[in-house]
């Protein structure tokens, strides 16, 4: 199984290969290029941890917030750790103080939790669960 597109949190990996025994074979491209990197075919296949960077070196996956980076990946894995999560994905929203806000787009696993799920409660997990940096970042 492939997956051509940004690198996929680590839980997906782990939770693919419960289900399959096999790891997901990741590759990253663009149009203009085609595949840029893969990892092998046969052998070791890592997750990746490193964003993706365009020719410019700007990555795709870092918000910058209040001055530092912030790897959207970073937290969308911290996210997928929650029991009642099913699916998020983290996006910047332009702000006028910040530059850029990290906004999370969030699927319950189901709606009967949906109650648990309430923005305070995010918050809160994410603050025990999200490196120094960026705690104070999450408002």
């Amino acid at each position: 199984m492939m997956c051509d597109s940004a690198s996929l949190p680590e839980s997906i990996h782990r939770r693919w290969y419960e289900i399959t025994g096999h790891h997901r074979l990741e590759r990253y491209g663009m149009t203009e290029c085609g595949i840029a990197l893969s990892n092998p075919s046969k052998g070791e296949r890592i997750p990746a941890h490193a964003p993706f960077t365009t020719d410019d070196r700007q990555s795709m996956d870092i918000i910058e917030c209040s001055g530092h980076k912030v790897s959207a990946l970073y937290i969308e894995r911290i996210l997928l750790e929650h029991t009642n999560i099913s699916e998020c994905s983290v996006i910047d929203v332009d702000d006028p103080t910040l530059g850029q806000k990290i906004d999370a787009i969030i699927v319950t696993k189901s709606l009967n939790t949906i109650n648990d799920l309430r923005i305070d409660t995010v918050r809160e997990y994410s603050k025990k669960n999200i490196y120094q940096i960026i705690r104070y970042l999450i408002q």
